[in-house]
């Protein structure tokens, strides 16, 4: 359907007013008819909610990757920081139990030179 199609099937006195609505609407407007009271009437449809619905879906699937992203990203970095912690605490503990060691009367000596395994189950607390 034309708009000239439009223009010609309308009163002529509801002409500017179509002309009007038109010039609102560019470039979101699309031509569409409808028969209301036995009249066959144009009518000038609006799409420029549509189209901010559409927009702010857009926004909102957007901002929903980016919150998916930063997610996976703390994630990642959560599950990093473990993995260097944990030999880290296990440096900790193992320079502990040999201190322990050194510190008892006498000091165990030959501890020292096991397995880290090892010295766990010879350890004596002081």
């Amino acid at each position: 359907m034309t708009l000239e199609r439009i223009r010609s099937q309308m009163h002529p006195e509801d002409l500017p007013l179509l002309a009007k609505k038109i010039e609102q609407a560019r470039p979101t407007a699309t031509a569409s008819s409808m028969t209301r009271s036995g009249c066959r009437c144009q009518t000038v449809q609006e799409v420029a909610e549509h189209r901010l619905a559409e927009e702010a879906l857009t926004q909102a699937r957007t901002d929903l990757a980016h919150v998916t992203r930063v997610t996976s990203l703390g994630m990642l970095t959560a599950s990093i920081a473990h993995e260097v912690n944990q030999p880290l605490s296990g440096i900790i503990n193992n320079a502990g139990t040999c201190l322990q060691m050194l510190a008892a009367e006498p000091p165990n000596v030959e501890g020292l030179a096991k397995p880290p395994s090892a010295r766990f189950v010879t350890a004596t607390c002081v």
